[in-house]
């Protein structure tokens, strides 16, 4: 190698370690390292870019899970896959129960002849036992008509959130919010639901369904009404492809999704 490649090599070395030394003091400063090792740190400050007031420092663990699919039990002697009763037994023994921990459910709760058949009761009710805090719907909850998902939505312990979604049934506008406010340890972590802003590509919705596809316009009038209410830290709880949750996170601010 000669003396001015070596140089050069050098050069991009040293320039590299102060980019990742920059990026490390950044994420350890701001709190997302906790959220990418397990938690989200909180202290005195916080992803809203002002002063935390919560008494609260510490770590808030989020959990969460979609897709059950209507597997609220075993299908077979050996199956290990995502039925509810086995997240649910996870999650408590990671503490969801706990204070300072929320176990979120990211969409489709149920799928198939069975939803259809019971209108999602018996997996609502298994989600609620799990001790689900808050879920956003998926696209499976509209296979059916609007008042196949109603049915079960109004019977859910925790809140259903979907920022992108309206109903002309005023009940079902009233049950499914465009956000929530949940307490973890004094930290108020808001919560706002997006669902796949390609839905209608998915599945055939009924008239009395209003999708706004507009997911980064949205988000930001969530983000807003969140901050005005007190929120220490947000969280977008979605239901959609990976290419528009980064694009989501990069066109709203102050957001752990």
């Amino acid at each position: 190698m000669q003396r001015s490649s070596a140089i050069k090599y050098i050069q991009v070395i040293i320039l590299t370690i102060t980019v990742i030394a920059i990026l490390l003091t950044v994420v350890l400063s701001t709190g997302i390292g906790g959220g990418i090792w397990g938690g989200i740190s909180t202290g005195n400050s916080t992803d809203l870019g002002h002063q935390n007031d919560s008494p609260y420092s510490g770590t808030i663990r989020i959990l969460t899970t979609p897709d059950i699919h209507s597997h609220i039990s075993a299908m077979s002697d050996t199956d290990t896959g995502t039925r509810i009763g086995r997240i649910g037994a996870l999650a408590d023994s990671l503490g969801e129960e706990n204070d300072t921990t929320l176990y979120l459910f990211a969409g489709d709760l149920g799928e198939g002849s069975f939803y259809h058949r019971f209108a999602g009761i018996p997996e609502v009710t298994s989600c609620s036992m799990a001790g689900v805090d808050a879920a956003v719907p998926g696209n499976h909850a509209f296979d059916f008509s609007t008042g196949h998902f109603k049915e079960w939505a109004t019977n859910a312990s925790y809140p259903i959130i979907c920022a992108n979604l309206d109903f002309t049934d005023p009940a079902l506008n009233d049950t499914v919010k465009d956000y929530t406010i949940l307490d973890a340890g004094g930290v108020k972590v808001g919560i706002f639901g997006i669902i796949t802003p390609q839905l209608e590509q998915i599945v055939t919705l009924d008239n009395d369904v209003i999708l706004y596809e507009n997911t980064a316009e949205i988000g930001n009038a969530a983000v807003k009404s969140l901050k005005e209410e007190g929120a220490d830290i947000i969280i977008a709880l979605t239901h959609q492809d990976r290419e528009d949750d980064v694009e989501l996170a990069e066109s709203v601010p102050y957001v752990i999704g």
